[in-house]
């Protein structure tokens, strides 16, 4: 090491050292940079969850509705041939 400037030795530590601090820097600033994504995506989740529940409800509720209209119109198109007719219009997918 006898060849070796102390300045250039110096420059080398001070160097590294500066290195470090940057890379902690970074760390630190990816860190709140990550929390503060989180914290975004938190606010976000609990009402969209919300919504997405009652949009599941609401679902439910109408195919209760749609499978009650069906046997509704089913009936009725019994109805209609008890009477001796025939239903002028029939669901796509009715049982005849």
């Amino acid at each position: 090491m006898a060849g070796v400037d102390a300045g250039v030795i110096l420059a080398i530590i001070t160097g590294l050292a500066g290195l470090l601090v940057a890379l902690a820097t970074r760390r630190r600033t990816d860190a709140e940079t990550n929390k503060a994504t989180v914290e975004a995506i938190v606010l976000l989740l609990s009402p969209l969850s919300a919504r997405v529940k009652s949009l599941e409800e609401e679902v439910a509720t109408l195919r209760t509705r749609v499978a009650d209209f069906r046997r509704g119109v089913e009936l009725l198109c019994g109805q209609v041939r008890e009477l001796g007719a025939e239903p002028i219009w029939l669901p796509k997918d009715c049982e005849e």
